[in-house]
């Protein structure tokens, strides 16, 4: 019993080395290659593409691009699709505007159009549709006091949106600042998304601590309980056992 309260003690300490280590503030890892400058073939540095139909026939990606000069990414999906340039981010404490210029050509009217997102519970911004010329679209991000890891997205259609068509996009940009303008969106709340978007309520760190702390609890007055129950046990049994009998010496 000793032996299990020892381990039971040790893998206290572990997780709450594990709970300090999450709470610790994250390593940001900022917007990469905004300008769409750098990379090599048909893809720019620190992006990668994706599409819910990846069969032949769906989309085609392209970059568009002359050395030492900003590039464009472009999205041509011939059959309904989601499609997107993505890039994996985190993100330290504060709030952050995401923005991108973007053009579309004979993009459908009825289904998600070109936007930059967060994949995410519907983290967009404004939707380009049909033919439209250059201009930029964007939205604002909250990530709470412990950071997030996010996948942004230069994306054509939407989950469960599907839609056609070619959209360009170029300059992506990512600002850091106190707080959103006045009047300004949309704005978007990571923490109050993802809370809202769990299925069980979860705890807080300390809680989770305290919850371990108390199951060590009870395992250490169970242990104690034992073996005081068991020590009176032992000494009746002895006491009952017949006395030995001794050998006669020859």
């Amino acid at each position: 019993m000793r032996y299990a309260l020892t381990h039971l003690w040790r893998a206290g300490l572990i997780l709450l080395l594990l709970l300090a280590a999450a709470a610790a503030p994250v390593q940001a890892q900022p917007l990469a290659n905004g300008d769409l400058s750098k990379g090599a073939g048909n893809f720019p540095d620190h992006w990668q593409t994706q599409a819910w139909q990846e069969g032949p026939g769906f989309s085609n990606f392209q970059w568009i691009h002359s050395p030492g000069h900003p590039g464009e990414l472009r999205i041509d999906n011939t059959r309904p699709n989601d499609a997107r340039w993505m890039q994996s981010m985190t993100l330290a404490p504060g709030w952050y505007h995401f923005s991108v210029e973007a053009r579309t050509q004979n993009v459908g009217a009825l289904a998600a159009g070109a936007a930059i997102s967060v994949l995410e519970d519907g983290i967009t911004s404004r939707q380009l549709k049909g033919t439209m010329p250059w201009q930029r679209i964007g939205f604002y991000l909250k990530v709470g006091r412990r950071g997030a890891d996010i996948e942004l997205a230069l994306r054509l259609g939407g989950f469960s949106s599907t839609n056609t068509g070619s959209a360009f996009f170029r300059d992506v940009r990512m600002e850091q600042l106190k707080t959103p303008p006045a009047g300004a969106g949309p704005v978007y709340d990571l923490d109050q998304i993802r809370r809202e978007g769990q299925e069980l309520p979860v705890g807080r760190p300390w809680t989770l601590v305290a919850t371990y702390l108390a199951l060590l609890a009870i395992a250490y007055i169970g242990w104690r309980a034992y073996g005081e129950s068991a020590a009176p046990a032992q000494d009746s049994r002895e006491q009952d056992a017949p006395p030995r009998r001794r050998s006669a010496r020859p």
